[in-house]
């Protein structure tokens, strides 16, 4: 059972937000390029959701926040002062279509062939953002020694940390060595976290890169969030609220997610003191 759900939004442009309804207490961060575009939303929007920032750069400058951007575009950050924000981190936009082997053979040149200059400074942005902030750093799976070549080695106590852990990317062999290996990783990231570890469960939709593998029906979905409930996760991530909206059976999946839920004094609260 879970004590909080938060809902990521890449494409907000697809939601009606006026109408949105959600049968339990829950947050959800919308992807923008501006603190205006953010406003808009909120204010058009139903008043019983809580609502977080998730900027994005655009695609030629990165698109997630790493290292390998520049300053200028780091320091964008700084714009959503004072609101709850996720900041993914991972490194720039690949400017392909998803496919294991393509990610693959990026991942390599990434962190073998590249040295991201500016990670210090994505840190100190950070840091500077999370005085005002309720701070939420989202990124992959990976091992810290990875990790921390693109940015990605923000204090522990900053916050809530969320990893996405997708597994309708992989499927058939890799998709079972991968299945372990993400168990092994949440169980080690719930000793280091602990209450503030965050798991997004995907895909429900595609995401920017158009063509992300994503649940074909429900059963699978629930079967994923046994999954993550046997693993010990008790704040899930559900990447993303849109993928579900345009579903013909999206009440359903409204309602699966809900008899997951475990409500204390009914409200689900995500929210770290850094």
């Amino acid at each position: 059972m879970f004590s909080s759900i938060v809902f990521w939004c890449e494409f907000p442009e697809k939601v009606d937000w006026k109408n949105l309804k959600i049968p339990f207490p829950c947050s959800v961060y919308i992807a923008v390029s501006s603190r205006k575009e953010f406003e808009k939303i909120k204010k058009g929007s139903s008043k019983n959701i809580q609502f977080g920032v998730w900027p994005v750069l655009s695609k030629i400058e990165g698109y997630w926040f790493s290292g390998f951007c520049g300053k200028e575009s780091i320091q964008k950050l700084l714009e959503y002062k004072g609101l709850d924000i996720k900041i993914d981190i991972e490194p720039p936009f690949p400017f392909i279509k998803f496919s294991s082997f393509g990610l693959l053979k990026y991942g390599v040149k990434m962190f073998l062939f590249r040295r991201a200059k500016n990670n210090n400074f994505l840190i100190q942005t950070i840091e500077e953002l999370a005085k005002s902030s309720q701070i939420i750093i989202s990124g992959l799976p990976l091992p810290e020694f990875l990790s921390r070549k693109y940015g990605d080695d923000i204090r522990k106590d900053l916050g809530g940390r969320n990893f996405f852990i997708y597994k309708t990317f992989f499927s058939g062999f890799l998709g079972k060595f991968l299945e372990r290996y993400y168990r092994w990783f949440i169980r080690s990231r719930l000793k280091i976290y602990k209450e503030r570890a965050m798991f997004a469960i995907g895909c429900t939709g595609s995401g920017i890169l158009g063509n992300e593998p994503v649940y074909s029906d429900l059963k699978s979905f629930e079967e994923d969030l046994k999954w993550f409930s046997q693993c010990g996760v008790k704040n899930l991530v559900v990447f993303n609220l849109e993928g579900i909206l345009m579903r013909r059976d999206s009440e359903e999946w409204m309602k699966m997610l809900s008899s997951f839920v475990f409500y204390q004094k009914g409200i689900l609260n995500h929210r770290f003191i850094n």
